[in-house]
């Protein structure tokens, strides 16, 4: 069976909603050694906000994965950070949930909340 949200399709939608100079980095945190990058990707990967709602602000993120994507599943863990940039402007976010999608696809959907003050 065909995978509904497959690698090509997230990059056909990046690249009609953002272009072609999209990047998610994503990073490990520890207390040791605070943030240590994981890996980084330019594909296999949308973006959607949150609309707003009760008991949401909408500042949050859903970020959907392929499964085909470079960062494998068990490098991501809650509490982790991502930053992400579009057209040259980044944004940091804490990975808040990290869900299987089993209804449309295969690939990972997660949650990201903005870390407070986060931009570079």
């Amino acid at each position: 069976m065909k995978t509904l949200l497959a690698k090509s399709r997230l990059n056909k939608i990046n690249r009609t909603l953002y272009g072609r100079n999209v990047q998610a980095v994503f990073y490990k945190v520890t207390p040791s050694d605070g943030e240590v990058e994981i890996g980084s990707i330019t594909g296999g990967f949308s973006v959607i906000r949150e609309q707003r709602g009760p008991g949401q602000d909408g500042t949050g993120v859903k970020m959907v994965l392929a499964t085909d994507t470079e960062i494998d599943r068990d490098q991501l863990h809650v509490g982790g950070a991502v930053a992400l940039t579009i057209n040259g402007q980044t944004l940091r976010y804490s990975i808040d949930e990290l869900l299987p999608q089993q209804q449309i696809g295969a690939g990972y959907v997660l949650r990201l909340i903005p870390l407070t003050g986060a931009t570079t």
